[in-house]
């Protein structure tokens, strides 16, 4: 399925992750000679933003939640930063925290 959001590491722009309507958050290394996608986390609902830094994956949600990964731990759980009443659509990562807005 089509990415609905893609997001480039700032200090690494050929690290990119893209999320989309199939809850799939991918990691892309654009250096490699292929395009496969490493997969990196899955969510429960639709994944409407995305965003990341050296250490962090900000990931809003169809649902509204907004969750942030430790790019260093994978297999460690998010943490929820934030809920809203509709879908997350756009998240950013702003120094040590990180943005969210909703629509409605």
């Amino acid at each position: 399925k089509p990415a609905y959001c893609v997001a480039a590491q700032p200090s690494d722009p050929n690290v990119v992750m893209s999320g989309g309507f199939d809850r799939a958050v991918l990691l892309y290394d654009l250096r490699t000679p292929s395009t496969t996608a490493f997969p990196f986390t899955t969510l429960q609902h639709r994944v409407y933003g995305l965003d990341l830094d050296d250490v962090r994956v900000v990931v809003g949600d169809s649902r509204g939640a907004v969750w942030e990964y430790d790019i260093r731990k994978p297999t460690a759980r998010p943490v929820a930063l934030r809920c809203h009443t509709r879908w997350v659509e756009r998240v950013r990562i702003c120094g040590g925290g990180a943005g969210s807005c909703s629509r409605g």
